[in-house]
């Protein structure tokens, strides 16, 4: 499943709900594009929280033209490199920023 939010100047408060709702729900999802929002910090904490706690393994995560900072990239990269260990699917790709040599590859794509 592939959640597609981006362009719709989401909040970190958007993203609060939208993975209270995916844990709630428990749905599989591959690949979430958040790109040109308005996230902050905050948004990349709850995600890396999604990243830990799903059962599910995410492979992308599209976060470009936002404004998270590399702290909140930072706390991204420590979810994710957790995640890979207990995950059947590594996530591949989290792109940050707009140009792609920026993109940070945190594992292999199966």
């Amino acid at each position: 499943v592939t959640v597609d939010l981006s362009f719709n100047r989401l909040e970190d408060s958007g993203v609060e709900a939208l993975v209270d709702l995916l844990l709630e729900v428990g749905i599989a999802v591959d690949v979430i594009l958040l790109h040109h929002n308005r996230l902050q910090d905050s948004a990349a904490e709850v995600l890396a929280r999604y990243l830990e706690k799903s059962p599910f393994a995410v492979e992308e995560l599209h976060l470009t033209n936002n404004e998270i900072s590399a702290e909140g990239a930072g706390a991204l990269l420590v979810a994710a490199a957790g995640a890979i260990a207990g995950k059947e699917k590594n996530l591949a790709v989290i792109p940050l920023a707009s140009e792609p040599s920026a993109a940070k590859v945190c594992g292999p794509r199966y």
